[in-house]
């Protein structure tokens, strides 16, 4: 049976494809960065969780797989005495990366030295919050009188001026009862923060109509 989308949010589907524009430019001036150092083989798709976390790393594995050492002579020492590209710009460029980087770089892959988006990963990381049900599966009916309710939540809190959610007064509008079962509970209204409210209502004087002449 094929699943239905019923929910979705497109809000966080258009930050998350944002988000991934941001981060493939900034790791492609990284990737930049590091290919003009000219040490070895270019940055390849496998590299970048390490060009992320640790350029020194890679960098070291690019010089020990390209340095030839003469013989008789210790390797570390004669690599000190080579005169090697600075890795400032390197660091510079990682440090950006890091600001920006809220997605997987699984997201990511390399090809002739340019970064670019997975798009069916992309579509997957901007689904991840949105909610699929079978029609005659049995969580269809629960999930509808969910989302349901949540509509109309949110016209209540437009209503009270969206003074529930935005000051993350959900848990207070709301109480929970007993049900007889144990640790089995029933939502209920919070009388006191209802009743305040209407107190509040009440002290707000209509506006006055307009009287056509």
């Amino acid at each position: 049976m094929d699943k239905i989308k019923v929910y979705s949010e497109p809000r966080f589907e258009n930050e998350t494809e944002n988000n991934a524009k941001l981060l493939a430019e900034n790791l492609q001036l990284l990737v930049n960065e590091f290919n003009s150092l000219n040490i070895g083989e270019k940055v390849q798709t496998q590299d970048l969780p390490t060009l992320c976390g640790n350029p020194q790393m890679l960098f070291d594995a690019r010089l020990n797989s390209t340095i030839e050492v003469p013989a008789g002579l210790n390797r570390e020492k004669y690599i000190q005495l080579l005169e090697l590209p600075s890795l400032s710009k390197v660091l510079a460029a990682q440090k950006e990366v890091a600001k920006v980087r809220t997605l997987s770089l699984d997201l990511f892959t390399i090809e002739n030295e340019e970064v670019k988006i997975i798009s069916d990963r992309l579509e997957l990381a901007k689904d991840a919050k949105s909610i699929y049900i079978t029609s005659d599966g049995k969580a269809a009916q629960p999930v509808q009188m969910l989302l349901d309710a949540m509509e109309r939540l949110n016209k209540i809190n437009r209503l009270m001026g969206h003074t529930i959610i935005e000051n993350k007064d959900l848990n207070r509008v709301f109480d929970t009862v007993g049900t007889g079962n144990v640790n089995k509970y029933d939502l209920a209204l919070n009388p006191w923060k209802i009743k305040e409210y209407i107190k509040n209502c009440e002290r707000i004087p209509d506006k006055p109509k307009k009287v056509a002449l």
